[in-house]
């Protein structure tokens, strides 16, 4: 069976709208788990950054959160007060200030992970252990993408058409997903 540039379109569009409702279904669990907290999602996206990569300037914080640096002050400051992270000058040059996750920061934002990770442990309980490694093997594959995407290479732009010539990178294989696998919206429910 040949695919044509219609049905990839097709299919390309039908997983974006289950990307985008997955993602909103777990955002909105996410949420509401935040508002008691008082912290919003771009404050724990904030939180998230510095849990992986600690010691960030202020312009490195920005660009990853793809604000100014005004408006990640202001992300910043919020969480400094609540004491969820905290602000120092380097020590080479006090007019640069480095931020980092304070202890506070570390229990909400592993707290938040873990009510999420049983939220998608209730939609791995709802499929099988192959369908539950085919999703683990394609979202690895899409975050190592999502991290490359800035890379020259990536995208060749061809008679106004962009073309995938990145290759999979070893052990990543293409997927089907079986039809009869449950909804991930149904298994959160």
């Amino acid at each position: 069976m040949v695919t044509t540039h219609n049905d990839n379109r097709k299919q390309a569009e039908e997983l974006a709208e289950i990307i985008l409702n997955l993602h909103r279904s777990l955002l909105i669990k996410l949420s509401s788990k935040l508002s008691n907290g008082k912290i919003s999602i771009q404050q724990f996206t904030l939180l998230g950054f510095l849990y992986h990569t600690p010691n960030l300037t202020m312009t490195q914080l920005a660009n990853k959160m793809g604000h100014t640096t005004a408006a990640a002050t202001g992300l910043v400051d919020r969480l400094q007060d609540a004491g969820l992270i905290e602000r120092t000058g380097e020590a080479m040059d006090r007019r640069k200030k480095i931020v980092r996750i304070t202890k506070s920061g570390l229990s909400v934002y592993e707290g938040l992970k873990a009510e999420m990770a049983d939220n998608v442990l209730k939609i791995f309980t709802a499929i099988g252990s192959d369908d539950q490694a085919a999703w683990m093997r394609i979202y690895r594959y899409i975050h190592k993408e999502c991290h490359t995407v800035d890379n020259a290479d990536f995208y060749q732009v061809q008679q106004n058409k962009p073309t995938l010539v990145h290759t999979a990178p070893a052990g990543y294989a293409p997927v089907s997903v079986p039809s009869h696998a449950a909804s991930p919206e149904a298994a959160l429910a």
